[in-house]
């Protein structure tokens, strides 16, 4: 059996994903979509 588990953005910083790179916008070089913190678990049982 193994288990493991991981945090992403553990500190719950801001991570953009995504910018808006249309010329034309108001909002033009700004960054979108935030990365929130995660959580992930696994456990494998193997025979």
């Amino acid at each position: 059996m193994r288990a493991g588990f991981s945090v992403f953005n553990v500190f719950n910083q801001f991570n953009p994903r995504d910018v808006q790179n249309v010329q034309e916008s108001s909002l033009f070089g700004d960054f979108f979509n935030d990365a929130w913190r995660e959580y992930r678990g696994k456990l494998v049982f193997q025979f």
